[in-house]
């Protein structure tokens, strides 16, 4: 399905009325239009909430004549695979206002019913083949136009689904939703929890990933090109029990794991309650409650040994401690903010551990990723145990593992689905079996100048073909905004590519030098964010480049809200900015067409 905050609704309204759009209508499309412009930046919600109002009072007034078209029932019966069951889940969460589809009575067996036109949800369906129609053909549409005028698309493949999605109710074979994805820290705490279930791939490969195989084809309808999230996930991803919301006491899946008798080898195995609990003692609970200690001990806690505790199994894990400490809600702001703190406070005892027991195999285990940062690793000992735990874990992150037949599968498989070009975000703490299938398979990676695999810098002139080189990304802040959060590093930057007298500021003719360097590169394709490009032009230029930044990661508020500040129509007129982006272009040779 596509997303309804991408729809020009006012293009529907002149397709559906041709061209002779009632006053009304017309009236609110200008009066959200005039709304929504005077805001620098994007307010997402009210940009859904404004198109969604007008595109039902277009539906309730039109749907009978464009239900009746070749054209609809054409497309209509072509997508019902998908489209049906994605719309009466679409129509069964707004009814409900609620997502999480196991309190639903309602499954996807119901599909048939629920789109017959006596059910109680068939208009609501109704709209969502609505607006999915119009959807598709705007996009068909700038697509095909684009492609005329030389110039490709790119499309976006998330790594994750949501938990509670159309996709999870519809097809939940494929999913593991007892676990979430996300990422173990590079160093100390914290870790990243995405809340995705985890995809079950030994179900989706004995399906032939047809799952993947439909979303692709689906997408070359759109687009020449796809960039895959997180590409590691294809190899291995860091699986997180949903009931650790930290993301702390997760684990790489698939892994090579610890077994029994590798304890027993390095004399680990003496106390396994040591290794594998979390370690509270009564220092340490003084420590974190104070006078409350005792009070908290009596409510959580079982002393099983002079002065050792553990959790009572009904709140021996971060979920059931946030069933019973709620923080959000209708209540006390007070009661809220108390139960906020000694939430965390017990969430914090509860990563306390070391090892990690295999659910299922009382002979596996899983050394946790923040081991070295724990009091439990502080205090253990004798210091000969420690540094053979220490080993151990280190090799079972940075050793033992090999993903290589994993992700040469899996990308494999997908990747003859469909005829785009394939790229992937292969960033960070990457294993170098995954550079490796990428290169065997031709899929371009990302190259990131201040985030390099190897060295200070990533260098331009020296990647490889199969690249795609961009000065920044969506997750970080632009060249210029760089320069403001850590000027030594980028003068650093330019002494080593431009010569000597770094200046102070990222002025515009260092813009100009970056980019240029970016374009001129090795790379298959240079991709420049908009943000830089217009930091080239002085005139151009925001304020404040630190508004100019797109996503902070773990950052929840004033992020996803960056707006274009130019209407296309004004970059046009800017004459001198464009003869002198389209001589850069010239003159690095990147200048084809597709």
């Amino acid at each position: 399905a596509l997303h309804p905050i991408f729809i020009n609704v006012r293009n529907v309204a002149d397709a559906v009325y041709k061209d002779n759009v009632p006053d009304a209508i017309a009236g609110e499309i200008n009066q959200a239009i005039e709304e929504l412009n005077a805001t620098p930046k994007l307010d997402y919600q009210h940009v859904l909430s404004w198109k969604l109002h007008i595109l039902q009072k277009i539906f309730n007034a039109t749907k009978k004549e464009v239900f009746a078209t070749v054209e609809f029932r054409t497309w209509w019966s072509k997508n019902m695979d998908w489209l049906a069951p994605y719309a009466c889940w679409k129509s069964l969460v707004e009814a409900k206002g609620e997502w999480n589809f196991t309190k639903w009575k309602e499954t996807v067996k119901d599909v048939p019913d629920l789109i017959e036109e006596s059910s109680e949800h068939y208009d609501r369906i109704c709209f969502c083949y609505f607006v999915q129609y119009y959807l598709h053909l705007q996009l068909k549409d700038a697509s095909e136009y684009a492609k005329k005028n030389g110039i490709a698309l790119k499309g976006d493949l998330p790594i994750g689904v949501a938990r509670y999605c159309a996709d999870t109710w519809t097809n939940g074979r494929f999913f593991k939703m007892d676990w979430s994805a996300g990422a173990p820290p590079n160093g100390p705490p914290p870790a990243q929890n995405w809340d995705f279930p985890l995809y079950d791939w030994d179900v989706m490969q004995t399906d032939g990933f047809s799952w993947w195989r439909e979303r692709l084809m689906h997408l070359n309808q759109y687009f020449q090109a796809f960039r895959i999230d997180h590409v590691l996930g294809f190899f291995r991803i860091w699986a997180i029990p949903a009931h650790n919301y930290s993301g702390l006491l997760g684990r790489l899946e698939p892994c090579k794991p610890v077994t029994m008798k590798e304890l027993k080898d390095n004399g680990l195995d003496g106390d396994m309650r040591r290794l594998t609990t979390p370690y509270i003692r009564d220092w340490i609970l003084e420590d974190k409650f104070g006078d409350n200690a005792k009070t908290v001990a009596s409510d959580f806690l079982v002393e099983y040994s002079k002065g050792c505790y553990e959790f009572k199994p009904e709140c021996d894990t971060q979920a059931k401690i946030d069933e019973i400490l709620p923080s959000s809600g209708d209540m006390d702001e007070a009661v809220r903010e108390k139960n906020k703190k000694l939430k965390q406070q017990l969430f914090d005892l509860i990563d306390d551990v070391l090892v990690l027991k295999d659910e299922n195999d009382p002979g596996i285990f899983y050394p946790t990723c923040h081991m070295h940062f724990t009091r439990s690793f502080e205090k253990y000992g004798p210091s000969d145990k420690k540094e053979k735990l220490g080993r151990l874990q280190h090799n079972f992150f940075w050793e033992r593992q090999s993903w290589r037949k994993q992700g040469s599968d899996r990308l494999g498989a997908i990747q003859g689905a469909a005829n785009m070009m394939v790229c992937a975000e292969d960033l960070g703490a990457v294993p170098p079996e995954v550079f490796e299938v990428l290169e065997e398979l031709g899929i371009l990676g990302l190259r990131i100048q201040r985030w390099p695999s190897v060295g200070a810098f990533g260098e331009p002139d020296h990647y490889s073909y199969l690249t795609v080189a961009s000065p920044s990304c969506h997750d970080c802040s632009t060249v210029r905004g760089w320069w403001e959060e850590d000027r030594w590093r980028c003068q650093d930057l330019y002494r080593r590519f431009f010569g000597p007298n770094a200046p102070e500021h990222c002025e515009d003719w260092v813009s100009q030098k970056v980019v240029e360097a970016h374009m001129r590169g090795n790379s298959m394709w240079s991709i420049i964010p908009l943000q830089d490009l217009l930091d080239m032009w002085g005139e151009l230029r925001s304020k404040n480049p630190a508004d100019d930044a797109i996503n902070q990661p773990g950052c929840k508020d004033g992020v996803w809200v960056y707006r274009m500040p130019f209407t296309l129509e004004h970059l046009q007129s800017k004459s001198h900015f464009n003869k002198f982006l389209l001589e850069m272009t010239e003159k690095t040779g990147r200048l084809s067409l597709y």
